[in-house]
């Protein structure tokens, strides 16, 4: 059970209210798995307070009804935020081909947006979003998870759309030529592609970071991605902070591949 702050006996009458409105107010008997996602319930609206966005002192002021009702109300937002964030970029929205992408954005977060509980399980993820993104988000759950993946995949889409299309699909052919089964996220297929590219045309022998026992190498090669990365959102997208700190998150996998990249052997 999360720690809120408040004790049992202050949110075991939530739960119970919600148990009444669940059976219809016919019966007031549930099981003791309904009533634990219930209290589930309770609790991850009272902690949306505790997120860094929100004022957690002006939390500590509020009554436990008070505290989850008011998480409630944040969890409706995000819920909105989700629907016009889905809105603004589906219509602009490509695929490249990616089944795994198509799938996941256009089956399942609409699937998703119809099917989320606010009320009685909004802890719940529903789905497995199978599309792999590049930011760690496995500690999230409900509208939480899915509005900062959908948050992410939009990101990705700023960032793909800024290069033609058949750049894209010819890149990701390269990298095999079944990439449209791939469960690989295919924006980081293409940002290691243009890292690459980027590093080649710097002055510094690449070579050398091929070497299996040079000093200090993964600090210098992590050092020299995050560089190019830099170079690159600077060129291309007039240093935007959000790409840059989403792609932060791949610079030590793709400077752990760079001597494989070097020699041609992915």
């Amino acid at each position: 059970m999360q720690n809120t702050g408040y004790a049992p006996e202050d949110l075991i009458p939530l739960v119970a209210e919600l148990a009444n409105k669940f059976t219809g107010h016919e019966h007031s008997s549930i099981s003791y798995e309904k009533a634990q996602t219930l209290m589930e319930a309770v609790l991850y609206c009272i902690h949306e307070l505790e997120l860094p966005e929100n004022n957690a002192l002006f939390h500590r002021q509020l009554s436990a009804r008070d505290a989850y009702l008011a998480g409630k109300t944040i969890v409706i937002e995000k819920v909105q935020k989700l629907r016009d964030l889905y809105g603004e970029f589906l219509p602009d929205f490509q695929d490249y081909g990616s089944i795994c992408l198509k799938e996941t954005v256009i089956d399942g977060i609409p699937a998703f947006l119809n099917h989320y509980d606010i009320r009685f399980a909004p802890q719940e993820t529903l789905l497995t979003l199978d599309y792999p993104i590049l930011k760690d988000i496995s500690a999230l759950s409900g509208i939480d998870a899915v509005l900062e993946y959908v948050k992410c995949i939009q990101l990705e889409q700023l960032f793909l759309q800024r290069f033609s299309i058949s750049y894209i699909t010819e890149t990701l052919y390269a990298y095999h030529e079944d990439y449209c089964v791939l469960i690989e996220n295919i924006c980081y297929i293409i940002l290691q592609n243009l890292i690459l590219r980027t590093l080649q045309g710097q002055l510094f022998p690449l070579s050398e970071f091929a070497e299996p026992n040079h000093t200090d190498r993964e600090n210098i090669m992590e050092s020299c991605v995050s560089s190019a990365l830099r170079e690159l959102i600077s060129h291309y997208f007039d240093n935007d902070l959000a790409l840059t700190e989403y792609f932060s998150h791949c610079v030590p996998d793709v400077a752990a591949r760079l001597p494989y990249l070097v020699k041609g052997t992915l």
